[in-house]
Order: C-alpha cells, then structure tokens, then sequence
C-alpha cells in the first residue's frame, strides 16, 4: 500500500500512523505538516523501543523524560509539550493512554474551586464574570497559601487587609475596573463568612470606589477612518475574508467581540435577512442582516473557513483550528490598525464609532440605544456628549458683570 507520508515510523507506534496521519489532517493540519507530526511519532516510538516502555505505560511523566533525552540528541527539530498534544489527545482518544493526571490542590486552591462552583452553579454566573472573581481571589489570597500539609486559614484576615489590596489594585486600574474589583472582592468576602472561613463579613468594611458619572467621552472616529480601517485588507491572503466579515460586523451592527465569537450557523437567519445575536445578560435580540455583511460571511463560508464540525461561524485560520475568542477578534482590530496605518484600538472602539456615526446622521438617541441594544438609556445617553453643535443651541451664556 502506498505511503500517504514521508516518515516510516517503525515499532511500537507503527501500527498507529496512518490512522494518527488522518487524524491530525482532521484537525485542519496541512499535509505538510501532519508529516511532521508523524516524525514527532515515529522520534517517541523509537525512544520507546530503546526503553522497553510498553504503550499502556505511556504517561506525561514518561512524556516528559522523552522530551528531556530528544532535547539532548542531534535532531534539529525540537520537541516540546506543544508539538506532543495532537499526539496525547490521539492516544486518549483511542483509550490507549490513561486520562490527563488532575493535580491535586491545596487547601486554598480547594477553597477558590468551592467559590468557583458557587459563582457558576448557585449564583449562575456567566463564565466570563466567574473567571474575573477568580481572578481577583486568586491575587487576594495569594498571602494566605498555606504550606504543603498545612490547613487553609483565613481567620486571621482583617478588614485592613481587604482594604489594602483594594487601595493596590485603585492605583493601577481606572474607576470603572477598580469598581468592578470592589464588587468582586466584596462577593469574595461574603462567601467567605458564608461558609464559615471568616469570623465576621469583612464586605461591609470595603470603602466605594470614588467616580463620577458621564464625566468620560466616548472615543471618537471618522467615518473615513472606519471604511479605510474595513477595506484595508482587501486582497490580502487568508484569513483575509474572515478578517473582513467580523470588522463589518462590528463597524455595521455594532457587536461586541464576545458576540461575533458566539454566532453560530443557526443565528443567521437567510430567508428574513435577520441575525439573531446573544448578547449581554443572556439578552437575545434579532437585528437586520445588511446585504454587505451577509455577502462577507457567505464569501467566507465557500472559500476560506476550513471543514470543522464547529457550530460556530467564525474558526482560528491556523490548525488545529477553533473556535475564535475574544482576544483572537481584538487581534483582527489590532492588524487592521496596523495596515492603515491608524492607532491601535480595540474592537469595543468600532462599537463606539458606530454610535457616533449615527449620531452624526442625526439618529436620535433611543434609536442608537435600539441599535446597540442597550437596557438602560443611561448607557446611550453619554453619545449626546459627542455632539458639540447640537449642545450649543442649549448651552446657556456666562453672564458679564460690568464694573
């Protein structure tokens, strides 16, 4: 039978790599390179033999033995963790390797598990706002990790310590992060008392976080700026049409980052020209599909997404391909930038100019909010403040006082 690869793999692994060859082209791995995953198996299979390690020994403290000898041996090509994942999630798959070795935690890292399941199953959180708590606990308690073989313990925690770490973390980040934190320190210390790690709920002890509100301007942006920042990647190569169907989205229909990871087959709607986004609090709205946009994702969809068995619309370009996330849009915005020559901004930024725009073209703003899809009027009316000509008709005049 012909070889569909360059590389015989011989021994213990041979048997598998034709199937672990089709394997990784399913991943979206080139036939390049799925070759050289399958030298990364024939390298381990070969240190096998030399080491008499049967298959159902195989661990990831074997693994890494592995790496340590073919970092010492004359091949070129480097094997890490990183290339050997394809290969462990193969062998798992086919039940030829015992599952990934949980590590074991800590009585602190045991406690932030045990909020971590509050958070998300008795507070029903979205992950996003769970892994944010987390986060701030983590920084929190990171003095009160015990020793090995030490228990947890929080009683000494004070309201000063509280109130220092929030003061800390006031220094670096603006009023509304800062805020954020004191909302999510302040749940932390709850559910501390809660369950009893705490004497007394030291919540009520944190001070609010000094701001004013309507005092920002949302940033501004041309819309010049916004079809020069949309178009620079025309004839680029892919994932250029990908690129250029979310920064329509997020420039047309104002979506955040977190929505154009979340849109799935299913949420565009053909024969009524709608979208349906999932947004914010689990809002769910349908807008209108302009014709450009809907152009964009079917341009993307015959020609450039790669064969997955993902819902979602939008994949990472390189193998072994995904679903985007938010950094992976931010990344999108940030390449744009850089072709034409604007700023680096964010993807929120595109959100921004949209409502501005409209602003401009003399939309009120209860329409702006329906487009942004805001609950509150209070998070569109800050637009007004971006329309300086219609502000002057009803600024009123300083008063001269003659001497």
């Amino acid at each position: 039978m012909d070889m569909k690869y360059r590389f015989r793999v011989r021994g213990r692994l041979g048997a598998y790599a034709t199937e672990f060859f089709d394997y990784a082209q399913s991943l979206g791995y080139t036939t390049w390179s799925a070759e050289w995953q399958v030298w990364v198996m024939a390298r381990l299979s070969e240190w096998m033999e030399s080491t008499d390690l049967s298959l159902s020994a195989l661990s990831e403290a074997r693994l890494a033995e592995f790496i340590a000898h073919h970092r010492a041996s004359p091949y070129r090509q480097s094997i890490g963790w990183r290339r050997l994942v394809p290969l462990m999630d193969f062998f798992r798959a086919q039940g030829l390797m015992p599952p990934k070795d949980e590590p074991r935690l800590n009585p602190l890292e045991e406690f932030i598990d045990q909020y971590r399941r509050f958070l998300t199953h008795r507070r029903n959180l979205a992950l996003r706002t769970v892994e944010g708590h987390i986060k701030t606990a983590e920084r929190f308690l990171a003095p009160w990790t015990p020793r090995e073989g030490d228990p947890v313990s929080l009683e000494t925690l004070t309201a000063t310590d509280a109130t220092t770490f929030l003061l800390q973390e006031t220094e670096r980040l603006s009023s509304g992060a800062a805020k954020n934190v004191l909302q999510q320190l302040r749940s932390l210390l709850r559910f501390a008392y809660q369950v009893g790690s705490v004497p007394q709920d030291l919540s009520v002890t944190l001070p609010p976080v000094a701001s004013w509100h309507m005092t920002r301007l949302p940033p501004i942006m041309s819309p010049e700026d916004i079809e020069v920042l949309i178009h620079s990647g025309n004839g680029t190569p892919a994932p250029g049409r990908r690129d250029y169907g979310v920064l329509l989205l997020l420039t047309r229909l104002g979506l955040r980052a977190s929505e154009v990871c979340r849109l799935a087959f299913e949420d565009i709607d053909w024969p009524t020209g709608e979208i349906v986004v999932s947004g914010k609090g689990r809002r769910v709205d349908r807008l209108p599909l302009p014709v450009d946009v809907g152009a964009s994702i079917v341009d993307y969809l015959r020609y450039e997404r790669p064969i997955s068995a993902s819902r979602k619309i939008f994949l990472t370009f390189r193998a072994p391909h995904r679903e985007m996330s938010r950094g992976d849009v931010t990344y999108i915005v940030h390449k744009a930038c850089n072709r034409s020559g604007l700023p680096p901004m964010g993807a929120h930024r595109l959100r921004h100019a949209l409502a501005t725009t409209l602003l401009q073209q003399g939309a009120p703003l209860p329409v702006i909010g329906k487009v942004l899809r805001h609950q509150d009027m209070e998070s569109t009316a800050v637009y007004a403040k971006v329309d300086r000509d219609a502000l002057q008709t009803v600024a009123q005049c300083w008063p001269e006082v003659e001497s």
